[in-house]
C-alpha cells in the first residue's frame, strides 16, 4: 500500500508540474493569460504523458532486449497457454527452438516471472532429467563452458511437480486440432542426434544458449 501511495503521489505531482509548465509556456509565448490556454494545456499534458510513457517503454524494451516493434500480449494467461502448447506439442525447430522461444518470452515479460511457473519448472526438470540419462548423446554445458550441474542451474528445481500431470486433455480438446495444424513434434533424442548443444545455468532474461 505504501509503495502504491508513493507512486500515486509522484505521478500526480508530475502531472501538476507538466500542466503548470504548459500554462507558463503559453503565457510566455502569447504574452497574455486566457481561459483557452488552460484548455490547451490539458491537451499538452496528455501528449506529454503519452510521450513519456512511449519513451519509458522503449527504454524498458532496449534494456530487456525486447523487439522494439513486437506486439506483446496483455493477457498473462494467453502467454501461458502458448507456452503450454509448445511444451506439449513441440516446436518446429525442436527442443532448442522451444528453449529459445521460452527465453524470448522470459525477456519480453519479465514482470510475469514465468521461469517460476510450476508448469514450466515441471517441463524443464523433465527435459533435464531425460538429457542427463544420455550423457553420450547430449552435450550438456553451463553457459560459462563448465560441466553441467543441476546444483548450478537456477532453473532446475528438484522439487518441481511431475510433468505427466500437466496433460493437455485437461486444457484442450483434440477435436479442435488437425494433425497438419500442430507443430512438428520431435523427440529429444532426435534433436540430440542432429547435433544438439545445450548451455544451461541461465537466469531469466539471460541467453539460454552459449552461442
Amino acid at each position: 500500500m505504501k509503495d502504491t501511495t508513493k507512486t500515486d503521489i509522484i505521478f500526480y505531482s508530475l502531472m501538476v508540474v507538466i500542466y503548470a509548465s504548459w500554462v507558463c509556456f503559453l503565457y510566455w509565448y502569447t504574452g497574455r493569460m486566457e481561459f483557452g490556454h488552460f484548455i490547451f494545456a490539458v491537451f499538452g499534458l496528455i501528449v506529454t504523458l503519452l510521450m513519456i510513457a512511449a519513451i519509458m517503454e522503449i527504454i524498458r524494451r532496449v534494456k530487456n532486449g525486447v523487439d522494439l516493434f513486437a506486439t506483446l500480449e496483455s493477457d498473462p494467461e494467453k502467454v501461458k497457454e502458448h507456452m503450454l502448447f509448445v511444451m506439449q506439442y513441440g516446436h518446429f525447430h525442436g527442443i532448442k527452438g522451444a528453449l529459445n522461444e521460452f527465453n524470448d518470452i522470459f525477456r519480453n515479460y519479465p514482470e510475469l516471472r514465468l521461469h517460476e511457473w510450476e508448469v514450466f519448472k515441471a517441463w524443464y526438470k523433465n527435459f533435464i532429467d531425460h538429457a542427463l540419462e544420455y550423457p553420450s548423446i547430449y552435450i550438456m554445458k553451463m553457459v560459462d563452458g563448465s560441466e553441467y550441474s543441476i546444483n548450478k542451474d537456477p532453473l532446475y528445481d528438484p522439487m518441481a511437480p511431475s510433468w505427466e500431470q500437466f496433460d493437455l486433455k485437461n486444457k484442450y480438446d483434440d477435436r479442435y486440432y488437425k494433425d497438419e495444424d500442430l507443430p512438428e513434434s520431435r523427440s529429444l533424442r532426435k534433436d540430440a542426434e542432429e547435433g544438439f548443444y545445450f548451455g544451461a545455468g541461465f537466469g531469466a532474461g539471460d541467453s539460454l544458449f552459449n552461442n
